[in-house]
């Protein structure tokens, strides 16, 4: 069942990326996360991006968030966190939320 990801990028010091793409990958099946999502101003001091996964291995995966960088801030990467997959029981719709900071 396909879930959304969103991710938060912020800045330091108030500032935010205003530039750059997101992508987030599961250690578990590399090739099922999402690529190249734009970054999106959204707040004084940070970015959102927002992506869909859709995960087929039952099992807990672990989810990190790519922020490319952009011509003001360097690339990142934030901690990764924990989204379990169980056995389907109907549609179930997930939402993950990660927060990364971007350092100029």
């Amino acid at each position: 069942e396909p879930f959304l990801v969103h991710v938060t990028v912020t800045g330091e010091r108030g500032s935010r990326p205003t530039g750059g793409t997101v992508s987030v990958s599961s250690n578990l099946e590399p090739d099922a996360g999402c690529e190249a999502d734009p970054v999106s101003p959204a707040g004084e001091s940070f970015s959102t991006a927002t992506c869909e996964m859709s995960l087929s291995i039952v099992s807990t995966h672990m989810l990190t968030a790519t922020y490319s960088g952009d011509s003001q801030f360097e690339g990142s990467t934030g901690t990764a966190l924990e989204h379990v997959v169980i056995a389907p029981e109907g549609a179930i719709r997930y939402k993950e939320q990660f927060t990364t900071e971007a350092h100029p």
